[in-house]
């Protein structure tokens, strides 16, 4: 959704701008060899090197070699100027940690004791423990790095077919990848072929294959099927590297573009900080339209929220509305239609900026291209026209392979912070699904696995209810739904209320920790939690059947340990 640029501009001329610094808040192997996406799609790094002798024997590439060392002077893609604080927010605790961004990724503590990660100069790769290095042969291999493909021979066999395949037929596909040769798993190392299979049907897995996995996992464990559940389980966590692995070149690029578009925030000369190749460029359009994104997502909900009373029936509709952090004590947030329009102005100045300077815009891949010519259309049908009729033959690809491109597009956004990155992620999402409408390629191969809670449903198990900690979250929902039903006083009380809750949510780690061990002594005693769980949250499901701590871990309701203990300094 766009907001009105005439609306935004009288919001933005009652708030002064001065001062405003954004960060005080802190196609596939059918398509034709372009200058976009599919210009290296379909090979891998030595089909790509052949390609380029062949094509640019006049044109010299880089060849340094990158050292893995901590002297490497290879390129990272961290920015080597002074570093500013990042473009999105940031709370408030971790500015000062911000202000110098560190070299490798580490926690700090907030205000309000919650515990977090700051990423350092470079994205973390998670096969090897150090920053991402993106490729010194040149350009053309950093972009097929940010938008990766398989040899054609290698799509041929591994490829699966999104219109016919059996969501069982994938995963054993997937299984077969990824399995060793003695039958395990690997762990934080990956090879080849788990790599060429993912990146061949980067499309079709995506989250669907992750939510599946996790049924099987689920389902597994409830039917007490443990030896299967561990290898679902295992099987999760080495498809959760092989995903963090394959778009940590995409997240290191936008990180980079983050960094010089943060300070030059509100500057309409795009091109003095957006220019570079077209990697760097493609790279500043995600983060531009992610902006984008993020602040007129704010501005609809402080719209929402601001021209709605606040009544007993609509208060966890507020409630889930805008910013939580807005509710905290001494919060820095910005929350305010004012603030936030004026922000949005902003950024729909830059992004639109941007995408009419022939100079950055016009060579980006083909999906980036067709998603900002889509956000001028309104009609899901007038957009299939428009990419059939128009945009496909003017770019020589077919509608095929876009709609293909706009979903690995989509796979990539999900890695990405879903704080910042998420409502991008969702526009994309829903562009693809307005593209694929009556085509072949509509289906989605796990619907029925994933979203159907029939008990004859293949990834179906049994949930069950617990006695939940005084603070947690379900329990103090628990007393918005007594709230929603009048039993309580007026609204403005409610709120006030909710203020100290919320605050114990946040900022009450020892608090709860010591509730947690009065609970084991109590439990200890022989004493019982005469909680019980309201009716219209149990619908007639089970109580406490345990099969969550069959596996021997630590499930969400072990009073023994946080994850926050569990955390430790990552080395980049």
């Amino acid at each position: 959704m766009r907001i009105s640029t005439s609306a935004l501009l009288l919001l933005s001329s009652a708030v002064s701008i001065d001062g405003f610094v954004v960060s005080s808040r802190s196609c596939t192997a059918s398509c034709p060899i372009s200058s976009s996406t599919e210009l290296y799609m379909g090979m891998n790094r030595k089909a790509r090197r052949q390609e380029l002798k062949k094509q640019n024997k006049s044109r010299n590439i880089n060849t340094e070699k990158v050292v893995d060392d901590d002297n490497s002077k290879g390129e990272t893609g961290a920015v080597t100027t002074s570093q500013k604080p990042p473009l999105f927010e940031e709370p408030e605790g971790a500015r000062s940690v911000l202000d110098d961004r560190p070299d490798v990724s580490m926690i700090v503590q907030d205000e309000n004791g919650m515990k977090r990660i700051v990423e350092g100069k470079a994205v973390l790769d998670v096969t090897t423990g150090k920053a991402v290095q993106l490729s010194a042969l040149g350009p053309e291999y950093r972009l097929a790095e940010m938008f990766p493909g398989v040899p054609p021979d290698v799509r041929e066999e591994m490829r699966q077919d999104r219109a016919t395949a059996d969501p069982v037929e994938i995963l054993e596909a997937l299984k077969k990848a990824v399995t060793l040769p003695d039958g395990t798993l690997p762990k934080k190392d990956v090879s080849n072929r788990g790599l060429h299979f993912t990146i061949a049907n980067w499309d079709v897995l995506g989250e669907g294959m992750k939510k599946m996995i996790g049924r099987m996992k689920l389902r597994n464990q409830w039917q007490k099927n443990i030896e299967e559940a561990k290898y679902y389980r295992d099987l999760w966590f080495h498809y959760m590297v092989l995903l963090n692995k394959i778009s940590a070149p995409f997240r290191q690029i936008c990180f980079d573009a983050e960094m010089k578009i943060g300070p030059n925030f509100g500057n309409l000369d795009v091109k003095s900080y957006c220019n570079g190749d077209v990697y760097q460029r493609a790279g500043a359009f995600v983060v531009l339209k992610a902006l984008c994104c993020l602040w007129e997502k704010k501005t609809v909900d402080a719209q929402e929220i601001d021209k709605t009373p606040r009544t007993r029936t609509n208060f966890v509709t507020l409630l889930c509305m805008g910013d939580p952090k807005r509710y905290l004590p001494g919060n820095n947030a910005i929350f305010k239609l004012e603030e936030c329009a004026k922000i949005c102005y902003q950024a729909q100045q830059l992004y639109d900026e941007f995408c009419k300077t022939p100079e950055l815009f016009d060579d980006l891949p083909s999906e980036l291209r067709f998603i900002q010519a889509a956000g001028k259309i309104s009609s899901g049908t007038e957009l299939r026209r428009f990419m059939i009729e128009d945009f496909c033959p003017k770019e020589g690809i077919d509608p095929e392979s876009l709609r293909e491109g706009v979903r690995r597009l989509v796979v990539t956004l999900q890695q990405m912070q879903i704080e910042n990155y998420g409502d991008f992620a969702i526009l994309t999402d829903k562009l693809a699904d307005a593209m694929a409408k009556g085509s072949s390629d509509e289906r989605d191969p796990y619907l029925d696995w994933n979203y159907n809670l029939s008990m004859d449903a293949p990834g179906y198990f049994q949930t069950y209810t617990f006695n939940h900690d005084v603070n947690s979250m379900v329990r103090f929902l628990d007393n918005v739904k007594t709230i929603e039903e009048g039993s309580m006083g007026p609204t403005d009380e409610i709120l006030n209320q909710f203020n100290v809750n919320l605050g114990s949510f946040f900022g009450g780690a020892e608090a709860e920790k010591k509730e947690r061990a009065e609970k084991r002594e109590r439990e200890a005693r022989g004493e019982q939690d005469d909680y019980v769980v309201p009716e219209k949250r149990a619908l007639g499901r089970p109580h406490n059947l345990g099969w969550l701590g069959y596996l021997e871990e630590e499930d969400s309701t072990s009073p023994d340990k946080f994850e926050a203990d569990e955390w430790e300094e990552i080395k980049a």
